[in-house]
Order: C-alpha cells, then sequence, then structure tokens
C-alpha cells in the first residue's frame, strides 16, 4: 500500500462521515459497552472491598451485571442521548446490580 501525499489527502463529506461511523453498529457498540461496563463494575467493587474490608461473591457479581447492563444500554445508544437517558441506563444497572446480588445472597 502507498502512501498518500498531502496534496491527495482532503476533508471527509458529512455524507462520507455518516457511512464511516455507520460502520460500526450499534448491536457490536453494546456489546463492547457490556464488556466494558461489566469490567468497570467489578474492578470498581474490586477497589471498594479492597479498602474496605467487605467483599462478597454476590457484590461481585451485581456490580459487573449492573455494569454491564449500564454499558450495554450506553453503548446500543452508541453514547449518544440526554443526561435523563444517561440516568436511565444508571438506574437500569443499579436495578441489575441489586437484583444479582439478592438472589445470590
Amino acid at each position: 500500500m502507498r502512501e498518500l501525499t498531502f496534496d491527495e489527502l482532503r476533508e471527509l463529506t458529512v455524507n462520507e462521515m455518516e457511512e464511516v461511523s455507520a460502520g460500526f453498529g450499534p448491536i457490536a457498540s453494546a456489546g463492547v459497552g457490556a464488556f466494558l461496563g461489566a469490567t468497570y463494575g467489578a474492578v470498581s467493587y474490586s477497589a471498594y472491598a479492597a479498602t474496605s474490608g467487605n467483599f462478597s461473591a454476590a457484590g461481585l457479581a451485581g456490580a459487573a451485571a449492573g455494569g454491564a447492563v449500564t454499558g450495554a444500554i450506553v453503548g446500543g445508544t452508541m453514547g449518544v442521548g440526554s443526561v435523563t437517558g444517561w440516568g436511565a441506563a444508571a438506574a437500569a444497572g443499579g436495578a441489575v446490580a441489586g437484583a444479582v446480588e439478592n438472589a445470590l445472597t
């Protein structure tokens, strides 16, 4: 593959940008969001448990599940939304976290 010269480079049009951004759809974004959210939830809970001395497998599972739900919602909407939408995603994640933790204890 040859390198482009400076004269060959140009800015993309709005239509070209939309075509490029559509290449990574909401389903894939939801999956990535769920993975990152679960990872963040588990790491955050682990840090809390390490500093407080309060660890439970149910708490870890709940934090990971809640993070996955929140991440999937935010990722599935491609991060586009209002503060209300993000709040709803966080509320859904919190509800799942609580339900999972309660189910496992």
